[in-house]
């Protein structure tokens, strides 16, 4: 039941409001009847009412000051106005006062069913709002640990990079880091893995890494911490504290407490510590590779960042993109041919003759790899379905010599994955013109040539537009041109438009060259379409 308050200075009326309608059948509790607006505030916290049916013109204080009030002190309380003709204009200037409806005096009883009935429909709509929002919220916290794995997951490949929105969802997700505290990732890999599970059913080996994040949990006087599953076989563990000179001990509890487990032994890199959360995704790839050195370190079990050797290691990491590494990588994998891997293995590779460091490239190919690996999780999927083996891929990278050899070995890989997840093609199709006919129905108006277009999809102007034109039968060029055009005769019925404005509110700076265009599309000039449309 909804409790309504009728606040009326006419006897007649508020006893008539009481028996007018049958309020019970309504769900509708009458709780009370004032003459005056001060007399219903000072009944306000007694009655808790949740509709006010009120009149306007009252003494003492009028609807329309009661109505102000109860917004400061009461705004979950909806309000109904009664009026009559001579100050009905008056009531609809009080429409910033939140009420939910007008009736005319005198009342019939239809119209004020109708508006009480639409209060009662605003109640149940915000009731199904709030009670799906707690269960969402309870869902939530329930999965929490695994919300905030996810959350750190895509943080840690660079997805999000504004210190507010990583502090705002850290917040939410209940993760206690202080704003100035000291970040550290750490980079945790299983050595010789393949051999370690060769014997293990399913269960054992998830229960094998559960165990083993658990052990990392639980130990005491270490800096909060954080684990993030990367792969079957690696971690990522992040470290929060006021200073960061208990980071490197963290590392050697970690790897204590691991190598405790039968049969484990794992080795941790070590990135350089940061106060900036948007820093973490490149604490993390240089706790990656920190420990993508594990080889020329000779069993080191710790490996730090800062201590690997500038002249092998290229630590300019502001040259990529991870966010954007991660897109190309995606879209590649879900829709790219092979000249388009053959363009990104270029445009980051460079050619046969490249000289990028040795060690550059072999950190790039790390994390072209990992994304990879990142993706096919996501998918269900891993490296050993495709190829066997996940460890090798990794003894395989630190033993290339040329780059020709890590050149081809990317391709490969790429290839190898796209046909283990081949099917599906026509709907990946279609979802690239989607996108293409989203990104010109967003800049249309803009200088926007088929390669913007393009790379708005990860894709070589040739690939997206043979993608286009197979599901369309149009070239992406015809189809801006089309949609252009269409604008423009929207424009153009407007009778107070000009010709060079339209030409530049659809993409054209030159107005010859848009009418030039136009005729062609619609066998008209611009200016005789106009003379048609006003006709």
């Amino acid at each position: 039941m909804y409790n309504m308050l009728i606040v009326d200075d006419n006897p007649r009326d508020r006893n008539g409001i009481q028996r007018i309608i049958d309020w019970k059948q309504m769900g509708i509790n009458i709780i009370g009847a004032c003459a005056n607006g001060k007399q219903a505030i000072d009944r306000i916290e007694e009655l808790k009412p949740h509709i006010v049916l009120t009149d306007i013109a009252m003494p003492i204080m009028d609807g329309i000051e009661m109505a102000k009030q109860l917004k400061q002190s009461h705004p979950d309380i909806k309000l109904i106005f009664m009026s009559c003709y001579d100050d009905f204009d008056f009531a609809r200037s009080a429409i910033d006062l939140d009420v939910y409806g007008y009736v005319l005096k005198p009342i019939i009883a239809e119209e004020l069913e109708k508006a009480v009935a639409k209060v009662l429909g605003r109640y149940e709509l915000e009731y199904t709002r709030d009670r799906d929002r707690e269960i969402m919220l309870r869902q939530i916290a329930e999965s929490l640990p695994i919300v905030q794995e996810q959350f750190l997951r895509e943080l840690l490949f660079g997805i999000y990079n504004s210190n507010e929105d990583i502090r705002k969802r850290m917040d939410f997700l209940q993760m206690n880091v202080a704003d100035s505290a000291a970040i550290a990732a750490l980079a945790v890999e299983i050595n010789d893995y393949d051999n370690l599970i060769r014997d293990m059913d399913i269960t054992a080996q998830y229960l094998l890494v559960y165990s083993l994040k658990k052990a990392i949990y639980a130990l005491q006087n270490i800096p909060r911490r954080y684990v993030v599953q990367i792969s079957d076989h690696m971690f990522a563990v992040l470290l929060f504290d006021n200073n960061s000179s208990g980071f490197l001990d963290a590392a050697v509890a970690i790897h204590e407490i691991l190598v405790e487990t039968p049969g484990i032994n794992v080795t941790i890199g070590i990135s350089d510590v940061s106060n900036n959360l948007s820093d973490i995704p490149r604490l993390y790839r240089q706790s990656v590779e920190a420990l993508r050195t594990k080889f020329y370190w000779r069993g080191s079990p710790i490996i730090p960042f800062e201590e690997i050797d500038e002249k092998q290691y290229n630590r300019d990491e502001k040259t990529i993109d991870l966010g954007d590494l991660y897109k190309e990588v995606e879209a590649l994998i879900s829709y790219g041919d092979s000249d388009d891997i053959h363009e990104f293995i270029y445009k980051y590779f460079g050619d046969e003759n490249s000289t990028k460091p040795e060690e550059l490239v072999k950190g790039l190919t790390f994390s072209v790899v990992n994304i990879m690996q990142m993706i096919l999780s996501q998918k269900g999927q891993s490296f050993s379905n495709i190829l066997g083996s996940e460890t090798a891929i990794w003894e395989k990278l630190i033993r290339f010599e040329t780059i020709v050899d890590i050149r081809q070995w990317i391709y490969n890989i790429f290839m190898a994955v796209k046909e283990y997840l081949g099917s599906g093609n026509d709907q990946r199709n279609a979802k690239i013109v989607e996108d293409i006919k989203a990104i010109i129905k967003n800049n249309y108006s803009k200088a926007l040539t088929v390669a913007d277009i393009a790379q708005g999809v990860y894709l070589s102007p040739a690939r997206a537009n043979n993608i286009f034109k197979s599901q369309t039968g149009k070239t992406i060029f015809d189809y801006l041109i089309e949609y252009r055009m269409e604008k423009a005769k929207e424009l153009l019925k407007d009778p107070y438009s000009r010709i060079y404005l339209v030409a530049q509110q659809v993409g054209y700076v030159n107005k010859s060259h848009f009418s030039l265009l136009f005729k062609k599309y619609t066998g008209l000039t611009p200016s005789e379409y106009k003379e048609r449309a006003l006709l």
